[in-house]
């Protein structure tokens, strides 16, 4: 799976500039988007300017200073173009909403100038560094590695400072460095893409499951997870099911305050049903493993592992950031999602009926109790 990025500025010396279209959808009134524009550039360049300088430490230095970032709001020629929407929704770099915050703007606006996601995605396992308390992490402050391109772009030796004497901490954690290259490319790959040579031999194994040619093994299981937005907004949610019934849903949505963990047991019956679905629907005749996806954007994927394979399938989750980023759901991959959401439901339902039976009966017994009492 790729997550991709189009990365566009200006850089005028130490000043960096980006131009940014807000396209508000109907219904936002001129008043709100007046108040919008007003957090979202003080949030977007507090954030970011006036906390680092660039200083030359060789003989050929031509221009130093402070680092100054400016989010300029144009109605033409734009680095980017943002649709706005009624909050509360889930946002990623080209869709924002009227609930976002100046942090959300900031952690957005370090997209737009090159930088990746630092929070951990179960969607994303190879990206690094994660958990950082950065703005990329949890919309948090900016740290030097984040800015120091700039600098690199201005001369060889140029290194960003948080005070201009402390240029031997500065040079410590240079080696930490990821400098993007705008020269070569304005886009990059994120995540390992899935070995789709797995896919063949996944596919026999669940026939011969089927067909009652192998037997089920302990460690055969589907996995389907949903995770993505910024802080404030992430969700992480898990359904993990072996082949053998057993199953866990978990649930963390930041926005809406979901959160919860849920077990059950699927049937025999419904397993061998997802697993005709798998072959019928030529899931595992796709050559593709989906993508590209704007970062922060609620991206859905299914691992199976079958018969010591394994395989993965990336979507985007959200039907609104599949429309505005014209990315279509295969029909194989939406026919499996949508018998992994029924089971889901299942799971949620069953463990939740078992809950308040086990309640009841408790209650029961403790008022009898106090009866004889």
């Amino acid at each position: 799976m790729h997550l991709w990025l189009d990365v566009r500025y200006r850089q005028e010396g130490t000043h960096i500039i980006v131009r940014i279209q807000l396209d508000p959808d109907a219904g936002i009134s001129d008043a709100t988007m007046a108040t919008l524009r007003n957090t979202w550039k003080t949030g977007i360049e507090n954030k970011w300017s006036n906390h680092f300088a660039c200083r030359c430490t060789g003989p050929n230095c031509f221009r130093q200073g402070t680092l100054t970032f400016e989010a300029l709001w144009v109605n033409n020629n734009p680095h980017h173009t943002v649709r706005v929407r009624q909050g509360p929704a889930r946002s990623n770099m080209t869709t924002w909403d009227s609930n976002d915050s100046g942090d959300v703007a900031s952690h957005e606006f370090g997209h737009m100038i090159g930088l990746v996601d630092e929070y951990a995605d179960a969607v994303c396992p190879s990206r690094s560094p994660v958990n950082t308390g950065t703005v990329m992490d949890d919309n948090t402050e900016v740290v030097e590695r984040q800015v120091e391109h700039f600098c690199e772009l201005l001369n060889e030796n140029a290194v960003p400072l948080m005070a201009l004497a402390e240029l031997q901490a500065a040079t410590k954690l240079k080696a930490m460095k990821a400098i993007f290259d705008l020269q070569e490319k304005e886009r990059y790959a994120m995540c390992l893409r899935p070995d789709l040579g797995a896919r063949k031999d996944i596919k026999i194994a669940i026939q011969e499951i089927l067909d009652k040619k192998r037997e089920i093994r302990k460690d055969d299981r589907i996995t389907h997870s949903i995770t993505g937005g910024v802080e404030g907004k992430r969700r992480i949610n898990k359904l993990e099911m072996s082949a053998m019934g057993e199953a866990v849903l978990q649930v963390d949505e930041q926005q809406t305050g979901k959160k919860g963990s849920y077990r059950a047991s699927i049937s025999a019956r419904s397993v061998k049903s997802l697993f005709n679905d798998i072959i019928k629907s030529g899931l595992l005749d796709l050559t593709e493993s989906g993508g590209p996806f704007i970062p922060d954007s609620d991206i859905g994927m299914i691992t199976l592992d079958i018969g010591g394979e394994t395989t993965k399938f990336y979507y985007l989750a959200d039907p609104d950031q599949r429309r505005m980023q014209e990315a279509v759901m295969s029909p194989a991959v939406a026919t499996i999602v949508g018998d992994l959401e029924r089971l889901a439901e299942v799971i949620r339902g069953r463990d939740e009926g078992l809950q308040k039976t086990i309640d009841k009966a408790t209650k029961g017994k403790g008022s009898k109790g106090d009866q004889k009492e």
